[in-house]
């Protein structure tokens, strides 16, 4: 998994997941987040996987 930081453009880091020959399993706990702040712009999360699983208990705020 590998994650970038941009602070002169005021974006927020990107998030990109790369399994393209296996399952990639979010399990209960661990989350992937990529969210403005302040005056950032919010990331984002690219995934390349065959498959991919969440699981756990779904969080609302």
């Amino acid at each position: 998994m590998t994650t970038t930081e941009e602070n002169a453009g005021r974006q927020a880091g990107d998030i990109s997941v790369n399994v393209p020959n296996g399952t990639l399993r979010v399990a209960d706990g661990a989350s992937l987040r990529a969210e403005s702040q302040g005056n950032f712009k919010g990331g984002t999360i690219a995934v390349n996987a065959k498959r991919v699983e969440l699981t756990g208990e779904r969080q609302t705020k």
